[in-house]
């Protein structure tokens, strides 16, 4: 699941609430993974959680690749993104502080456009 996430504060915070309630499963459409990647322009994790998302029928995929997001959605899958899932643990009181997380990730090469930036801190009441 979080296997090439080396170095992003959001592999560690992802691997310690694992738990029970995740399971780490292989697509079955292989075939429809490479096309998605082709068609989409995608990489192959990407391509692959689309296909995963198709196949569970999941309500939402988290995803934060702007092409991938793009393409998801297209296919009509409901995407969430990291700092979407940072602002809701704050409302919820589970994290103090969104602006550390995202700041953090932003260090680490994560891409938000500062516009969007300001939307989730407003949101939560840090700007």
């Amino acid at each position: 699941m979080v296997e090439q996430g080396q170095g992003f504060p959001v592999k560690r915070e992802v691997e310690a609430v694992i738990g029970d309630w995740l399971m780490v499963r292989p697509i079955e459409d292989q075939a429809r993974a490479r096309s998605i990647g082709v068609e989409g322009r995608l990489d192959a994790g990407e391509s692959e959680a689309i296909v995963l998302a198709r196949e569970c029928r999941s309500a939402h995929l988290l995803m934060d690749d702007r092409r991938a997001v793009r393409y998801a959605r297209s296919v009509g899958i409901r995407v969430t993104r990291t700092p979407v899932i940072y602002a809701e643990a704050k409302l919820r009181g589970w994290i103090p502080s969104v602006r550390e997380k995202l700041d953090a990730m932003k260090k680490q090469g994560f891409r938000l456009k500062d516009r969007d930036y300001q939307l989730v801190l407003e949101k939560v009441g840090e700007l």
